[in-house]
């Protein structure tokens, strides 16, 4: 009885630490930060200001014909955000409660597998980006990690939030075939006691499949299911800041009877192949580094003994990212 009184007493710390972190990290004015270090706006905030403010809402002019047009033009972000402007509320503030969801879902994941002090890590640039920018991913992300959450205790509502999800933003449907691939894969082993070996090479090959069909294969798939999407920008991540992910996948190789028993490890598995892959055909991965921070974040935290270091290694790499994003090198 003591010891449930003090875990009861333990996790409701936990969520008002987490609540405060998440207020105090939403209210930065990181958007004002960004723009008088650079001298222009996190461009997809901007975009997403002049749609809504001074844009035609695409449910206004565009036909639905079925779930799969729903689905493809992210029906619940048009919707929901245009629902909520016109009863009055300020565009900047629905931003603001979309960063402040962002963190406390990737803080609510990382609590349950670390300490609470492991909540700082948080505050990268990645997350800054993605949570004050990237708002309609970030979202939908935040959905689906609330799905994952709950799953075990309703999966009537852990489908709900993964539904909400896919019709916010599209492309969280290969964030949800990663989960798929992953439950698989630890049902797989404990039915029949696979190799640490071939779950490795399972995770890496999805990763794989993934990078390729973002990639080369991306018109063709977008145009196969008629989404508007299909011309790109180039948006390559560079060799040198896809190296500590690519040297994490290979520590993950090399310890992986320690780190891959773990699903949100090895969801971050195939993160990371997907970010390792993207390297040789110059895919964009910096939206799935974000997207998936907490899973990567608990990645590193479990290297121990001999590999001790990875976590130290990844706060001297944070640092490198904050003196980047900082235009300080």
């Amino acid at each position: 009885m003591y010891q449930e009184g003090l875990q009861v007493r333990r996790d409701v710390f936990n969520i008002v630490l987490l609540f405060i972190f998440s207020v105090l990290a939403a209210l930065v004015p990181w958007p004002e930060i960004f723009r008088s270090i650079n001298g222009y706006p996190m461009v997809d905030r901007e975009v997403y200001t002049e749609y809504f403010l001074y844009g035609k809402n695409v449910l206004e002019y565009k036909e639905f014909s079925g779930v799969l047009s729903y689905y493809t033009n992210e029906f619940l972000w048009h919707f929901g955000v245009g629902l909520l402007l016109a009863s009055g509320v300020e565009l900047a503030d629905v931003f603001l409660v979309i960063s402040f969801i962002l963190y406390f879902s990737f803080g609510l994941l990382v609590l349950r597998e670390k300490s609470p002090w492991a909540l700082l890590l948080i505050v990268n640039p990645l997350v800054v980006d993605f949570a004050f920018s990237q708002l309609r991913l970030a979202l939908a992300v935040s959905l689906l990690i609330w799905s994952y959450l709950s799953y075990g205790r309703c999966r009537t509502l852990s489908s709900v939030f993964l539904i909400a999800s896919l019709f916010i933003h599209s492309a969280t449907a290969i964030f949800v075939a990663i989960y798929f691939v992953v439950r698989f894969l630890s049902w797989a082993s404990g039915y029949s006691n696979l190799k640490v070996s071939v779950e490795f090479a399972v995770l890496f090959f999805t990763g794989a499949l993934i990078s390729i069909a973002i990639g080369p294969l991306r018109e063709v798939i977008l145009s196969a299911i008629g989404d508007r999407r299909v011309d790109y920008p180039d948006m390559a991540s560079s060799v040198q800041y896809s190296l500590f992910w690519i040297g994490l996948l290979g520590m993950s190789f090399v310890f992986a009877k320690n780190v891959i028993q773990s699903e949100v490890n090895r969801y971050a598995i195939v993160i990371i192949s997907i970010v390792a892959v993207n390297v040789l055909h110059g895919g964009y991965s910096t939206r799935f580094l974000a997207a998936a921070f907490p899973f990567l974040l608990n990645l590193v935290l479990s290297f121990g003994g001999a590999a001790r270091f990875v976590p130290w290694f990844f706060g001297f790499y944070a640092g490198l990212q904050w003196l980047y994003w900082l235009r300080l090198i």
